[in-house]
């Protein structure tokens, strides 16, 4: 025998959570948005994944105030075997007195991912800390690296004592 009290709280029970009235197109419409919800969640992951990824298979390309020259200083402020980064405009910079004696000067962002490149002494080589990336110091050619291209030249002359850096074209963006 069952008590009224019992029969109360087993209907009660059963018309709460009652599955089996659902229609089959119901149950379909709650599969359609839950299987829409995920996959909208994994393409947007997706998304977010490939930015990166397409950043590193296709570096940016930097962008420059147009500057047609610019006085780096006096040739006894950089005896051969010096460098310096400097500002060319809106670029970083990189000037080099070789130890021969020759001048050299490049836009020093790295090719592969637009880090700044430095110029290492002892080593006599360029080199980009962000991912290992090395260049001759003569030509600004790759040496060793992820790095897909050389760093762009600018030219270094030297005026009335003073070392001047220009585009490597005239009136070209550096």
């Amino acid at each position: 025998m069952t008590t009224q009290q019992e029969e109360q709280v087993t209907t009660t029970n059963t018309a709460e959570v009652d599955y089996a009235t659902e229609t089959p197109s119901e149950v379909m419409n709650r599969r359609v948005f839950m299987g829409s919800m995920i996959g909208i969640f994994g393409a947007v992951m997706a998304a977010v994944a490939a930015g990166p990824l397409l950043s590193y298979l296709w570096p940016p390309k930097s962008t420059a105030i147009k500057i047609d020259k610019l006085v780096l200083g006096k040739v006894a402020e950089f005896p051969a075997g010096t460098s310096k980064n400097f500002k060319f405009g809106s670029i970083p910079a990189l000037f080099i007195h070789s130890p021969d004696g020759s001048m050299h000067a490049f836009n020093a962002t790295c090719s592969h991912l637009g880090c700044t490149v430095q110029y290492q002494t002892a080593k006599n080589n360029i080199y980009c800390a962000c991912h290992g990336g090395t260049y001759d110091p003569a030509t600004g050619n790759v040496v060793a690296g992820p790095p897909p291209e050389g760093l762009h030249k600018l030219l270094a002359s030297v005026e009335a004592g003073e070392i001047v850096i220009r585009p490597e074209k005239a009136g070209a963006k550096a």
